[in-house]
């Protein structure tokens, strides 16, 4: 299998997540060919792993509670959907730590462009658990009563 292959997306994927891998390796692709990173195995895989962890965190944050939620403390969910959210966001930033070596050990490094390309995936999700933390903790409204 090779970028083009994987960009086709796999059965377990929603219609969604076929777009978001087939432009995120398009994008990756183009990416390669500006810093002269060759298609190998080696990279197909690493690719592959990085648009699965990416996936994974998406959907992660998507079972994150809504504010609304929250507020109406109807979610017993909260904790544990932080954590699971929080080890897909680390488990993404491994894939690319694993691509950018990858990267490297073939001859072509792109350590400094893969995580600044990357940097608004992982900004989304700053200040969610803090927000989250701050209002599950907050005393209730007394206007409420």
């Amino acid at each position: 299998m090779g970028l083009r292959e994987l960009a086709l997306g796999a059965p377990w994927m929603s219609d969604k997540e076929h777009i978001v891998a087939k432009k995120f390796v398009a994008g990756l692709r183009r990416f390669f060919k500006q810093r002269g990173v060759a298609e190998n195995p080696l990279i197909v895989l690493r690719v592959e792993d990085l648009c699965f962890s990416l996936l994974l965190a998406r959907r992660a944050e998507e079972a994150l509670p809504t504010e609304n939620e929250i507020t109406k403390k109807t979610s017993e969910r909260t904790p544990s959907a932080i954590e699971v959210a929080g080890r897909a966001r680390e488990r993404l930033r491994k894939a690319m730590k694993e691509l950018e070596e990858a990267c490297a050990k073939l001859g072509t490094p792109v350590d400094t462009g893969l995580a600044d390309r990357m940097k608004s995936i992982m900004q989304r999700s700053v200040g969610v658990i803090e927000e989250i933390t701050a209002t599950r903790n907050a005393p209730p409204d007394s206007d409420a009563e």
